[in-house]
């Protein structure tokens, strides 16, 4: 029994002795205790209050407890003409006897009171990565806790509590009910969010295809070649599925549309998309035709819930995380404008803005639970690096930015609701927005206005385009990784360059342009791509398959690592005629069955392209009749071989109509000399075998591990269109030192990589050297000139402190009360009397 209980027990004992008290002269208290009323059983106590007048006529009784045994010990009137009673209780609480206090009001009611029950941890919406999670509070009334307890659970401890609970993936509700000693109760629930690690990729851009008015034979091929690079490089990360929101294809084309869905079925990764501007353009870049080809075509995994808004909005659930991908609409504000240099032509925005989000689209958002973590993948920024400018000539004015100036730029975002989009995301729990359509990797991070939660807007380069002629600005293709990670700093991503594992790998492509052909590849007895018998196989790892498009062309893209030993053949068949359905008759069979086509067939290793193109060459009108290449290294010349009959033997070969060689680009570098500032001049030479054209990368680092692409600035050869020779042309690139690294004074290494039209040639590297953009006269190291560092070198200049050579930045070898005017003067802004005052440039 505790100190307290011996006390009450006590009491109790002495108010037996004294049958009653009288708290007033106008009424009295009886307080006994009963085995015929109240709410315990006939077995045990209960506490038994009578009150009476001065004349000892009832005014009213009541009885108090429970289930076990329960005693008064003394009742007192309070200020607001209520009473407490105090006593012990078996009834309730943590067992045995514990403290007993109940509040009446003044007509003899139980406190209606009912208990406070604050939960101190955790927060609500608190997102978590641990199976278990502790909930802790309090709980108090004028009457006493009787029991709290969490999810039906009783706690440890009432007036202060606390319990460990179990978590499942996902929104978890905590229930807590505190129950008083007079059966008054409080319910309190709480959301927990637990999640998993997981890692996905978030591939943008895709752009399949072609424009019209580009060669179809050359760009078809090379966007899926490109787009299969960057699909084999995804594979390396193991992601458990893929984010593809828009500019799936160049324009709206069911050939374009079905090789894009081919290519994802030899993936085996599920594949999330959204539709882009250019998903719903017609060959006329200014015309919209709908997105009746993306709807045909273009497949989701099936655990998608659609949010019905008229749009195709959906979402899916992993890991405790909601995604939801958005439909941000079709071209808006293209601004077209006639081009002066050729008067006919007219050009356009190249990234103009989406017509979406809509109202609809806004409200459906915000009936989501509010503190859910979400990711949300949509074609058009949120949020850019600028704003929307007037294009000189163009028919439209630019889409003018009302956002707070934290929500960033609008240029090629969304046109309607950016801001409340933004908002939106700050204050419901959206962890990332992933985006594409400018082909650049740019990161904006947005704060609610407590700083308690922040929403990164993501874009990330497409993957399949480059740098060109049209689009310098744009980054080499590739693709994002993100983990959600096991720790405090959840969401890390990184983007690797598709060009940076193809030197482990070779790689053949087939291009087959036979009507009526079925193209296929065998390798011992697995096979890829439209057999004899007219079934589409995808048997071969590391392969992919278009299946046919338009007039058969098909596509065969098939992966070997360094050093592979191909030994399979590319084949290609006549497709089988359905007799059922077929018009031809019989004396017309053998002419219409030969079919006359061409096949192209590429070899990437390292360093070197091979393209092998056979031109008119003719199938035979057998039912087994074959032409193919057997890729064994015994075929030094590609020779296609051609079995006219069927039976198994040769009938005749050719060698290629054309072999096309092209080597990668060479680059070699110059180191700068010590101590750089500000703009940072690299000069390199490049060499190319056939005198391409090239691009280059850039990029530094101030460690041993992480590389970072490099800012250009004015002045050099920029960084595309880049002239070359096989002996070599210099080049210089100006890079922006005091834009990557300001205020930083770092031992740097600079490096280089050429490309070509389809290759990447190796990097160059400098050696280590100095650049310094520390601000001479920030003494106080805070990036800055202000009042303090003119007051510090007043300091020395006296002789307060001891010499210091960044004070002198009037480089007269000491410091003077002259360095300190100076370095006041440049805290003001005054730049007329700072100029020796070093900054970068």
């Amino acid at each position: 029994m505790t100190r307290s209980v011996a006390v009450l027990v006590a009491a109790v004992a002495a108010v037996l002795a004294a049958a009653f008290f009288c708290p007033t002269a106008a009424a009295a208290f009886y307080a006994n205790h009963t085995c015929l009323y109240g709410a315990g059983s006939y077995h045990f106590p209960a506490a038994w209050l009578v009150k009476t007048d001065s004349n000892g006529n009832e005014q009213w009784n009541e009885t108090f407890g429970g289930d076990g045994q329960d005693f008064v010990g003394m009742v007192q009137q309070t200020t607001d003409s209520g009473y407490v009673i105090a006593g012990a209780t078996g009834s309730y609480g943590a067992g045995d006897f514990d403290a007993w206090l109940i509040k009446l009001s003044p007509d003899g009611a139980t406190d209606p009171t009912p208990p406070t029950l604050p939960i101190a941890s955790p927060a609500p919406n608190t997102t978590t990565q641990t199976p278990t999670i502790t909930i802790a509070g309090t709980a108090s009334d004028a009457s006493g806790i009787a029991s709290v307890t969490v999810n039906g659970e009783p706690v440890n401890g009432t007036l202060n509590w606390s319990a460990n609970v179990t978590l499942t993936v996902g929104d978890n509700t905590i229930t807590v009910i505190a129950t008083d000693g007079a059966g008054l109760t409080t319910t309190k629930t709480i959301t927990v969010y637990r999640i998993e690690p997981f890692t996905f990729v978030h591939i943008t851009d895709v752009h399949l295809g072609y424009w019209p008015s580009d060669n179809s034979g050359e760009k078809f091929p090379l966007s899926i070649e490109k787009f299969t690079d960057t699909l084999q490089s995804v594979k390396l990360h193991n992601p458990e599925f893929i984010l593809s929101p828009g500019d799936l294809v160049e324009y709206s084309n069911n050939d374009f549309f079905d090789a894009y869905m081919g290519l994802l079925e030899s993936l085996n990764v599920p594949v999330y998309n959204t539709p882009g501007n250019h998903d719903r353009r017609g060959w006329n870049p200014l015309k919209d035709v709908g997105l009746t080809a993306y709807d045909g075509i273009v497949v989701n995994p099936s655990n998608i819930e659609s949010l019905d808004d008229g749009y195709r909005d959906y979402y899916f659930d992993k890991h405790g995380y909601r995604l939801i991908g958005l439909d941000t609409g079709a071209d808006y504000n293209v601004s077209v404008y006639i081009n002066p240099v050729h008067p006919l032509d007219f050009d356009y925005d190249s990234s103009p803005e989406g017509d979406g989000l809509n109202d609809t689209q806004l409200t459906n958002l915000s009936e989501m639970p509010s503190g859910m973590p979400k990711i949300i993948f949509m074609h058009h920024p949120a949020i850019d690096a600028s704003d929307d400018a007037f294009v000189e000539g163009a028919s439209e004015l630019p889409v003018s930015n009302s956002c707070p100036e934290e929500h960033g730029g609008n240029d090629a975002s969304i046109a309607f609701n950016r801001c409340g989009f933004v908002d939106y995301c700050i204050n419901n729990t959206v962890d990332l927005v992933l985006t594409g359509h400018t082909h650049r990797d740019y990161i904006a991070t947005v704060s609610d206005d407590l700083d308690t939660h922040k929403t990164q807007f993501i874009q990330t380069r497409s993957a399949t385009k480059d740098p060109d002629i049209h689009s310098p600005d744009i980054d080499h293709h590739g693709y994002r990784v993100i983990k959600i990670a096991a720790d405090t700093d959840r969401v890390k991503s990184y983007n690797p360059y598709t060009t940076e594992w193809t030197n482990i790998l070779e790689r053949y492509t087939f291009v087959g342009n036979v009507p009526n052909g079925a193209c296929y590849v065998e390798k011992g007895d697995d096979t890829t791509g439209t057999d004899k018998n007219g079934n589409v196989l995808r048997e071969i790892p590391n392969t992919y398959y278009t299946e046919p498009l338009g007039s058969e062309y098909q596509v065969i893209v098939y992966y070997l690592f360094k050093n592979g030993e191909p030994d399979d053949w590319y084949l290609c068949k006549k497709k089988p005629v359905d007799d059922a359905t077929s018009s031809i008759s019989t004396s017309q069979t053998t002419l219409a069955q030969e079919s006359t086509g061409s096949i192209t067939i590429s070899h990437r290793t390292e360093n070197v392209t091979i393209k092998y193109i056979y031109e008119n060459i003719t199938l035979g009108a057998a039912e087994n009749a074959t032409a193919g290449v057997n890729f064994s290294s015994e075929n030094t010349n590609c020779t296609m071989e051609f079995d006219d009959d069927g039976d198994g033997t040769t009938d005749s070969t050719i060698d290629p109509t054309h072999i096309l060689i092209n080597y990668a680009p060479n680059v070699s570098i110059t180191t700068p000399a010590e101590d750089q500032s500000g703009n940072v001049t690299i000069l390199y030479n490049l060499k190319d075998a056939e005198s391409d054209n090239c691009t280059i990368m850039a990029q530094y680092r101030l460690d041993n591990i992480t590389w970072i692409d490099a800012t250009m600035c004015e002045g050099g050869d920029g960084m595309i269109n880049l002239a070359s020779t096989p002996l070599g042309v210099d080049h210089t690139f100006m890079w922006s030192s005091g834009t990557d690294i300001p205020q930083t004074n770092a031992t740097v290494y600079f490096r280089i990589r050429p490309y070509d039209r389809d290759l990447a040639g190796a990097y160059a590297t400098t050696g280590a050297f100095s650049v310094d953009n520390s601000v001479s006269g920030d003494l106080n190291r805070d990036g800055y000139l202000t009042p303090t560092d003119a007051a510090i070198a007043l300091a020395i200049a006296v002789g307060s402190r001891p010499f210091n050579d960044a004070a002198d930045v009037s480089r007269d070898g000491k410091v003077t009360s002259l360095d300190a005017l100076m370095l006041l003067q440049a805290a003001a802004g005054d730049n007329t009397m700072t100029t020796t005052v070093h900054s970068p440039t």
